[in-house]
């Protein structure tokens, strides 16, 4: 036990001044450069993580059938490469500022949020781990919005630590789960921005929705948050574009949010939400996490 400990706190430290230290070697290289050397960290990394890769590539194949397996392997492999160059936008977020945001990230539809926000109830943004999410919501504070993202803590305390800080950094203000109920009604009255990920499985309440062919159990905290206080709610993504630039979009409210709802009303806008996750992953299926076990949890299990 105590040497698991050890082991552990070992690890941690490493990751911890591993990322410190590529921080502020980031700072002082080209951004092309920095994102290159991003991408050939995760090819090598799709070497050795063998059960990752893996998953991906079982993931893909069941997402797109048609696909041949040599496809499926390059589009794999494109997965962890934009990973890696997702981490480098991490890595410069020191750099940012809502002067140089509009270098870097191209917004449309802000004006969707102004107009959800003049109810004076906040608003809720659903988005997913595509493109960069990191980045969509530093765009969105680096913009003049209160950005309130609801987390998942990581299980490295030191790593959680990290990307706490960089958050912050660009003016967000993350909850973890843990406190996330409370401090999202504390945005919503306070008429701010709330951003929630609802594509990942999940142990909290949800439904059962269609994700790519397949029932993919889906926390309902978007669609009740915009019900039981009466904030719009929105999606949005935020798209790396092929010059190393990132495009965010957001769209309109769905149908029916904001207002008191039923349980099947609720898994409806659910479902609306994650089709419209669907059909941005699908623009550009290489910008999601298929390695993630999304498809874990099924009709059964949740019971």
């Amino acid at each position: 036990m105590h040497y698991r400990r050890w082991r552990r706190r070992s690890k941690d430290a490493v990751y911890s001044a591993a990322l410190n230290g590529f921080s502020a070697l980031t700072a002082a290289l080209p951004e092309t450069a920095v994102a290159r050397a991003g991408e050939s960290t995760a090819s090598l990394a799709y070497r050795c993580l063998r059960s990752e890769a893996g998953r991906t590539r079982r993931n893909l194949a069941a997402a797109f059938p048609e696909m041949a397996s040599d496809a499926v392997d390059a589009l794999a492999r494109a997965c962890f490469r934009h990973l890696g160059a997702a981490l480098t936008d991490v890595l410069r977020f020191d750099a940012l500022t809502p002067s140089n945001i509009g270098d870097h990230v191209d917004v449309r539809g802000l004006e969707r949020v102004h107009a959800a926000l003049e109810n004076g109830h906040g608003c809720v943004i659903a988005t997913a781990h595509y493109g960069n999410w990191e980045m969509f919501g530093a765009a969105l504070s680096l913009s003049g919005l209160a950005v309130n993202p609801i987390v998942r803590e990581l299980r490295s305390d030191p790593l959680d630590r990290w990307i706490d800080g960089r958050r912050r950094l660009v003016g967000m203000k993350p909850a973890s789960r843990q406190r996330s109920l409370r401090r999202a009604v504390e945005a919503l009255k306070g008429n701010e921005v709330v951003v929630m990920l609802p594509d990942v499985d999940t142990s909290v309440r949800g439904v059962f929705v269609d994700f790519f062919g397949r029932p993919a159990y889906t926390a309902v905290g978007p669609a009740l948050l915009s019900a039981r206080y009466g904030a719009p709610l929105l999606s949005g993504f935020l798209t790396r574009q092929s010059h190393g630039r990132h495009l965010l979009e957001l769209h309109e409210p769905v149908a029916g949010s904001g207002v008191p709802c039923s349980d099947d009303a609720l898994a409806a806008t659910m479902a609306t939400v994650t089709t419209r996750i669907e059909a941005q992953i699908r623009r550009h299926p290489e910008q999601w996490i298929w390695m993630h076990r999304r498809w874990r949890t099924q009709p059964g299990d949740a019971a």
